[in-house]
């Protein structure tokens, strides 16, 4: 029996990952930067405590817990954005399969490196680049000679938390409070490593495509497109999806081709891939590249999509020589997430949702309870419901969406 170290952050883990594990008969050990409760969800062989975030302690803490407890792990893995650097870096020192600590480096981990590695190497689907620290003296001048329109970004984080679209429009000033405001560690444990540095790039218009799938060996083996729905800008939440992407197959095998050169060029070695686009007709742009697989529960709509279990394939890509297999979608998904429209935070009174008349609704699930906080712009908004749709094409699953968003009523406990 293999056994398998999943890094962790936080109590709320990915029983997903135990359960892929388990399945294909791995023991499975834990590792977070909190004392996990017990649960009955998926037993674990054991969990134990480290700075996950840290790749130095985070090793000492394995070498430690190998030697204590006798045991060799087969493989380590997280589906953590942030714990990406320090699994690769424990992975490589124990000469185990990963994507590598120089891939895990270039990847969305740190966006400036990514950047900055694809154009030495004369990457040409990205866009023009900056990186300057906003505290900095000459941060307004960097900004104010940059072309318009742009995006402002940190170097890390998940959700496109703090990311802010900009134009002619906004001062320096501005954008330097919102991302002061916004990249806390309130919002995101990560963010005490914000020093104040980050991306800004031209923006690129077109729709938001990813690409997913896994490295072997460095070989990409696509496995499936998604498109995101997004909201208006100047923010950049994901309020929709369809899968597989609405591109045709000639702007899709351009897209597979040119993941391959990024993963060549980047130097990932063996890993889950989400890699975010930029498409407008044959025009393509690099957003991120992630060394992890999609988060959320899009691995969930993948295996009904394209009947892929992606979960799994990682766990097995890090143990065999089998390569995945490319299967052509068998349906079409629509996910949609419903948020109310506020003026700013307020308290969730209650979500009605009709009794009949939406048995096609495939999952359809509670984010918020009522007499919960909810937050809108310039904060991270909160969705209150999302649904899933299965079908046939693109354009009835969106309008038999927004014939169910009618039916939906949200009540806001300060509704006027």
């Amino acid at each position: 029996m293999k056994n398998i170290l999943v890094v962790e952050h936080g109590k709320n883990i990915k029983n997903y990952a135990i359960k892929a594990a388990k399945d294909i008969g791995c023991d499975v050990f834990i590792v977070s930067n909190a004392t996990l409760p017990p649960s009955n969800d998926y037993e674990v062989a054991y969990t134990f405590v480290s700075d996950t975030f840290d790749s130095h302690t985070l090793l000492i803490d394995v070498l430690r817990f190998i030697n204590e407890n006798n045991v060799t792990f087969d493989a380590v893995l997280t589906f953590r954005e942030n714990c990406v650097i320090p699994t690769a870096d424990v992975a490589e020192a124990l000469g185990l399969r990963g994507v590598g600590s120089g891939g895990a480096r270039r990847s969305s981990q740190n966006k400036a490196m990514m950047r900055q590695y694809l154009k030495q190497n004369n990457f040409e689907y990205q866009p023009n680049f900056k990186i300057l620290n906003i505290k900095s003296a000459d941060a307004e001048q960097i900004y104010n000679n940059f072309s318009k329109p742009c995006v402002a970004k940190p170097l890390f984080g998940t959700a496109s938390h703090g990311v802010l679209y900009c134009d002619s429009s906004n001062n320096f000033f501005e954008v330097k409070k919102h991302l002061l405001n916004e990249v806390t560690p309130s919002a995101r444990e990560i963010f005490t490593k914000f020093d104040g540095t980050i991306l800004i790039e031209e923006y690129k218009e077109g729709s938001l495509i990813s690409v997913d799938g896994l490295v072997k060996n460095s070989k990409l083996y696509p496995l499936g497109t998604l498109e995101f729905v997004m909201s208006d800008k100047p923010f950049f939440t994901q309020v929709a999806s369809y899968m597989p992407a609405r591109v045709d197959h000639e702007v899709e095998s351009k897209l597979f081709k040119i993941t391959q050169e990024i993963v060549s060029i980047l130097g990932f070695g063996y890993c889950g891939i989400h890699a975010e686009y930029r498409v407008d007709g044959n025009k393509i742009w690099l957003v991120e590249i992630a060394a992890r697989l999609a988060g959320a529960t899009i691995h969930e709509t993948y295996e009904r999509v394209y009947e892929v279990n992606l979960v799994e394939e990682t766990i097995q890509n890090l143990l065999t020589d089998n390569p995945p297999i490319y299967n052509k979608n068998i349906t079409t998904a629509y996910h949609h997430l419903l948020f109310p429209k506020i003026k700013e935070s307020s308290t969730l009174k209650s979500i009605e949702i009709p009794s009949e008349g939406i048995n096609d609704v495939v999952d359809l699930i509670c984010l918020a309870q009522p007499g919960e906080n909810i937050d809108t712009y310039p904060k991270n908004p909160t969705p209150v419901l999302g649904y899933l749709l299965m079908g046939d094409g693109p354009d009835l699953l969106r309008k038999r969406g927004e014939e169910i968003d009618s039916q939906i009523k949200i009540e806001i406990a300060d509704d006027k």
